[in-house]
């Protein structure tokens, strides 16, 4: 063996598995630098500096199966020597273009106005470079930038089912919407857009239909119908009609923007306290419930929902005999019902307002609370009349029938005519309503004389049964004739054949025929002619002069101022007579 030899003395340096190195002309080892011979693993361990290190050369300085660096994890790379993880600065530590394979372009830049597009090879290709107003078209297979003008040639309409409209017009300023079977989309005269203005056209059915909290406005929120310039959230200019239902909607109710209408309707007049208010649908009718009286009034507004056009109806009803204290009214959607509620039973009491109309003639008819009518029928012998009683249901209006076929119990009157005419008092007065000056009675004074003379509505007094009178009226007269001239004498026969041959048979004849065995209990003509022959024969029944064309007695007397009477019969007087004839 040639060369120079370590020194080893004796021993190699270091422990087992330490490679060996020159140390100062001697065998050294260390435990950074070890060799596993099981697996068969060389290892540096961790140093503050770089454990291995080769000076640079043309070939690779060291080569590793397998290297491990620490615990480094990600990106390795060097800096001054310095291995290290951290970033990759694509801008200035990798050159080169990124192919597709690497999912890349393979393009280091790519034209202005162009679009990507795979081609099968090894880089994406792109579209030409497109100009304004031109759109992308498929031409022999590749996308292409194409004039508008070149769409003619395309062919058939774009279903909505790949993105089109599926129709091949529309009208002008018309809004498209799909149909029944959202094949295609189609528009309407009925629904158009100008650019500012939102039209919908009259049809018979609902031409907008808004939910939840959706609404229409105009600028600052308003809403107007019939006006170009509404000043609150709803202006409604011109006369409403409605066709259909009318609902409540959240348009109303507006508290915060609520003002006083200056409108107003004193109802002192019927009752001074009142408790509650109810208006009929369409608010022509006004309902007012009173605690004193215990009774609902009904008014008449000429302006729907507006008070101050109020005016009484002379329509009341007592509820009296359901609740002394009456707090509350309601009626039910269509008006036949009313509800009224108390705090006397703390009980709600439900009333029937229903009414019973009938057209039978042409003409024109409303109907609320009052009936009226616009155009009668031409006069006929029959009347039209009001009835209370359960014949053709309570509170309705039939022909007036006096035929038998609808009486029982019928008997001779049991009022006397006399003394009821006698009670009744004849007045003269003027409506309320409208002023109009009339003549009749008061309905509360016919009842204080019999009930059965006076008219009632929902069992409250309403007026006189004026018709049934005449009744009273010829039960007066017979009792006036009978008193002039007996139950059996026909008076105006008496008058006509009788009165003309002379005053004092006539009188004698009634005094004979119908005069009484009892002086007070004979006829007024026959109490007459007694008192007519005992003032004859008192002498001082101031008599002075007496004309008759004919006077007929038994006895001729004649007296002087002393009293002294010379009375001569018929046959002196013709002895008298004689003796004149013969001197």
């Amino acid at each position: 063996m040639s060369g120079t030899c370590l020194e080893t003395g004796g021993n190699p340096g270091g422990s087992d598995t330490h490679v060996q190195f020159n140390s100062s002309g001697a065998f050294a080892g260390s435990s950074a630098f070890t060799f596993n011979t099981a697996s068969n693993l060389l290892t540096v361990t961790n140093a503050t500096t770089t454990n291995i290190s080769s000076t640079y050369a043309s070939s690779t300085q060291a080569f590793f199966g397998s290297l491990s660096v620490g615990s480094l994890t990600g990106v390795l790379k060097a800096t001054a020597g310095a291995i290290s993880t951290g970033l990759i600065n694509l801008a200035s530590e990798v050159s080169g273009i990124l192919g597709i394979i690497n999912g890349g372009t393979g393009w280091a830049n790519i034209q202005a106005n162009t679009l990507l597009l795979g081609n099968g090879t090894n880089r994406l290709a792109t579209t030409t470079q497109g100009t304004n107003g031109q759109v992308l078209a498929l031409v022999n297979g590749v996308p292409t930038w194409q004039a508008t003008t070149t769409l003619a040639t395309i062919a058939g309409t774009l279903p909505i089912a790949n993105g089109g409209t599926g129709a091949t017009a529309f009208g002008a300023s018309h809004i498209p919407y799909t149909n029944a079977g959202n094949t295609a989309l189609t528009s309407s005269a009925t629904l158009t857009f100008d650019g500012s203005l939102f039209t919908t056209t009259n049809a018979s059915t609902t031409q907008l239909t808004t939910t939840n909290a959706t609404y229409l406005a105009t600028t600052g929120g308003n809403v107007g119908i019939g006006t170009t310039t509404p000043s609150k959230k709803l202006v409604v200019e011109g006369e409403i009609e409605s066709v259909g239902e009318v609902s409540e909607s959240t348009v109303g109710y507006g508290l915060q923007n609520a003002e006083y209408a200056v409108g107003s309707f004193s109802v002192t007049s019927q009752d001074g306290t009142p408790y509650d208010l109810a208006f009929n649908t369409d608010g022509t009718k006004m309902y007012m419930l009173g605690d004193t009286n215990d009774t609902v009034y009904q008014y008449t507004l000429s302006t729907a929902f507006n008070v101050g056009t109020a005016s009484y109806d002379s329509v009341s009803f007592s509820v009296a005999s359901q609740e002394s204290i009456p707090t509350g009214l309601a009626f039910n959607t269509d008006g036949t019902k009313m509800y009224v509620v108390g705090i006397t039973n703390d009980t709600v009491y439900q009333y029937t307002t229903t009414q019973v109309v009938e057209v039978i003639s042409s003409g024109s008819i409303s109907s609320g609370n009052l009936l009226s009518t616009k155009t009668l029928a031409s006069a006929t012998a029959n009347t039209l009349c009001y009835s209370t009683s359960e014949i053709s249901g309570t509170n309705t209006i039939a022909a007036c029938s006096s035929s038998l076929r609808y009486k029982d119990n019928v008997i001779n009157l049991s009022l006397g005519g006399l003394d009821t005419v006698r009670a009744l008092r004849p007045v003269e007065f003027d409506w309320k309503a409208d002023g109009t000056h009339d003549l009749g009675f008061v309905a509360e004074e016919v009842e204080a004389i019999n009930p059965i003379l006076s008219s009632y509505y929902q069992g409250r007094l309403e007026g006189v049964k004026y018709t049934q009178l005449t009744a009273v009226l010829v039960q007066a007269m017979q009792e006036q004739n009978d008193i002039l001239f007996g139950t059996t004498t026909d008076a105006f026969s008496l008058a006509t054949t009788t009165f003309p041959r002379g005053l004092a048979p006539t009188l004698a004849t009634l005094a004979d025929t119908s005069a009484s065995s009892t002086p007070h209990q004979g006829t007024f003509l026959s109490k007459v002619f007694s008192r007519l022959a005992l003032w004859f024969a008192d002498t001082a029944n101031g008599i002075t002069d007496f004309f008759a064309e004919r006077l007929k007695t038994k006895e001729l007397c004649i007296s002087d101022d002393s009293g002294a009477e010379t009375c001569i019969t018929k046959a002196e007087l013709i002895r008298l007579i004689a003796m004149k004839k013969n001197q």
